[in-house]
């Protein structure tokens, strides 16, 4: 039977049908279609949509059927069924797997063509979020195209809220800028979306020290989620750092009910009971309890050592916890701790230069004041540096 030669208008109409995303227009596209006994090529693109990613319905059935016999025609059925294999058979492999590779390979060879139709319709679109979920909490890997494949689902949908908010997940705190972009637009999609508050004021407090928005956020997330213990532990650090101690107390004696031992909520309560209550017994003997615990925490080995160093004149003491926090976790902070003790309270010149070197190591030569450190230390280690430079 002759094929019918419709105009560019005519089919660019049964094109909008057939992406659709409701199911009785994309029945008439294919109606359309099939009753005008339209050429294959024209649509392929919209009908390979529907028989690859639409909803498993009696229109995808009856498409894949008619798809599957026109490849088979033309002898590209194999071919045609490897580049769009990555959706059946993807959540079964891992990337270290050979086949997971080539599944990836083959969709990439087509991705970009099919890229304007599918960011048409949601529902397409909704795989490639599932996929890139996939990549990157199960897998862990696939960075640049977990990027791709929630962009095409945030284009398809610019209000779908847990693909901004994976987003921003993804770039972490290499990209804590971007990251926070991503957080606060799933906020606008979502005004409820508890996690996303929780992450944008851990990039409040973690990147850009801005206490106050960071617990407006965790306060928020926690009233979405009441009892969550991450918020909690969140929101209870911002208050401890904002000196809001009646309800930092409130929220560390419930996480001690619910968390006796958890090293953040150890961590937050010996700050409190050293800085706060100058309850220098009760803050060693809880930090050596933890250490009981959790034998290799370098941040409580090194809280320990600042408690040491600056509030009791244990140097030799703090000095030991410093150099084994340092060995587990090289940080400028540290650093900066160690010279200042070597230095002023110990004159241990020699090893501080050592430290020194590594301090220029880990700075490439410029070293700034790292945003955690106090005045009063950033001024200590400024005249142990000045020393440190005359000898040497």
């Amino acid at each position: 039977m002759k094929k019918m030669s419709l105009s560019p208008e005519e089919i660019k109409k049964i094109s909008q049908l057939l992406l659709s995303e409701a199911e009785e227009s994309a029945e008439l596209g294919y109606e359309l279609f099939k009753q005008n006994r339209v050429d294959f090529e024209p649509l392929r693109h919209e009908l390979m949509l529907i028989a690859m990613l639409g909803p498993k319905n009696r229109l995808r059935k009856k498409v894949k059927r008619y798809t599957n016999a026109q490849f088979k025609k033309t002898g590209v059925f194999e071919q045609m069924n490897a580049e769009w294999a990555i959706f059946e058979k993807g959540f079964h492999y891992y990337s270290s797997c050979p086949q997971f590779e080539k599944l990836l390979t083959d969709h990439e060879k087509i991705r970009l063509e099919y890229y304007p139709y599918v960011i048409r319709n949601k529902t397409f679109a909704e795989h490639y979020y599932r996929l890139a979920s996939r990549f990157q909490f199960v897998i862990k890997s696939e960075f640049d195209l977990c990027k791709k494949y929630y962009d095409t689902v945030i284009t398809a949908n610019p209000e779908h809220e847990q693909a901004f908010f994976n987003l921003g997940l993804l770039h972490g705190i290499k990209e804590p800028k971007k990251a926070k972009e991503y957080y606060i637009q799933a906020i606008k999609n979502d005004s409820n979306f508890a996690p996303a508050y929780n992450n944008l004021g851990a990039v409040y407090a973690n990147i850009e020290n801005n206490f106050e928005e960071a617990y407006r956020c965790y306060s928020r997330a926690l009233s979405l989620m009441p009892n969550t213990v991450l918020y909690q532990s969140n929101l209870a650090s911002a208050c401890l750092r904002l000196k809001y101690l009646e309800e930092f107390e409130k929220l560390i004696f419930e996480l001690l009910c619910i968390e006796p031992i958890s090293i953040k909520t150890i961590n937050l309560y010996f700050i409190y009971l050293w800085e706060e209550k100058k309850n220098y017994s009760l803050a060693e003997d809880l930090a050596r309890d933890g250490l009981k615990k959790f034998p290799d925490n370098e941040i409580l080995m090194g809280n320990m050592a600042e408690m040491y160093m600056l509030a009791l004149g244990r140097y030799e003491e703090a000095y030991e916890l410093y150099k084994a926090a340092f060995k587990i976790n090289k940080t400028v902070y540290k650093l900066f701790n160690i010279i200042t003790l070597l230095v002023l309270n110990l004159n241990y010149i020699t090893e501080a230069t050592l430290y020194y070197n590594e301090l220029l190591i880990l700075t490439d030569n410029n070293i700034e004041r790292d945003r955690d450190l106090k005045d009063n230390q950033w001024d200590d280690f400024t005249a142990a540096e000045k020393i440190l430079l005359k000898t040497n």
